[in-house]
């Protein structure tokens, strides 16, 4: 059921309520607010929390090995250059799509395996080079 069958179902039912039902509901609502009101005069920290960015965050070692491409990517950066020139109006979205078709289905088993291994040794050097680095 979506958001607003839910809102039509509500409203439908409040409107529905007698007098006193709703009134009982109102006055939970005045003293709500009036709760609201009165925190709000004795709160005295920021009313506005700072937006901080995610490189604010998380602090990289600039010095850190770089982790290794993935077998993917690594072959997707091989052939998009043809890729591209035989598709020349096309986006970089649709090369990427055509890339991944490409990966998937296309590509035979012994193409992939020559990615996939050297993805395999660069993740084993990564490893020893983070050991090294901590």
């Amino acid at each position: 059921i979506s958001t607003t069958d839910v809102a039509k179902l509500v409203s439908k039912a409040w409107k529905a309520l007698d007098k006193e039902e709703r009134e009982k509901w109102e006055e939970t609502a005045r003293k709500d607010k009036a709760r609201y009101e009165m925190e709000k005069l004795i709160y005295k920290g920021p009313w506005k929390v700072p937006v901080t960015s995610k490189k604010n965050k998380l602090y990289k070692d600039p010095l850190a090995p770089k982790r290794p491409q993935s077998a993917f990517l690594s072959f997707s950066n091989s052939n998009r250059f043809k890729i591209k020139s035989e598709n020349k109006n096309s986006t970089n979205a649709e090369i990427s799509r055509l890339l991944a078709t490409l990966w998937k289905e296309t590509c035979p088993h012994e193409d992939k395996k020559v990615y996939i291994d050297a993805e395999f040794k660069l993740r084993q050097e990564y490893k020893v080079a983070m050991c090294e680095w901590k």
